[in-house]
């Protein structure tokens, strides 16, 4: 099945729609990097997780708020985390438990640094 909007996706990465960590959940939000290095996402978004700025949630791929290039890109159970091309980690979403990596438990609509001063290679 085609994705609408007719972009090319280098990596595409679903979240879970539960916690349930059985081998096939089912899925909530979708992201994938483009072609030209940017993330697109859609669906479920009651948390942020679409990384636009807010919770609507959409059927539509849509830009996350951001003018950084990225390399990779995973979609969690309410959160997603990507890596941009210099190497910096950014999370958005859900943070009840800390998953953002930003010393704080405040769920975030929009990218948020992940904040030890670490680079991925």
């Amino acid at each position: 099945m085609k994705v609408e909007g007719g972009n090319k996706f280098l990596t595409i990465s679903v979240g879970p729609a539960s916690a349930d960590h059985s081998d096939n959940p089912p899925a909530a939000h979708t992201c994938g990097i483009t072609v030209t290095q940017t993330i697109l996402c859609w669906g479920l978004n009651s948390a942020g997780q679409l990384g636009n700025g807010s919770t609507e949630s959409t059927q539509t791929p849509t830009p996350v708020t951001s003018t950084l290039k990225f390399r990779s890109v995973s979609a969690g159970f309410g959160y997603t985390c990507a890596l941009s091309v210099d190497g910096a980690g950014y999370c958005w979403g859900l943070n009840a438990k800390g998953q953002l990596g930003n010393g704080t438990l405040n769920t975030s609509t929009v990218l948020v640094p992940i904040s030890q001063v670490l680079t991925f290679k």
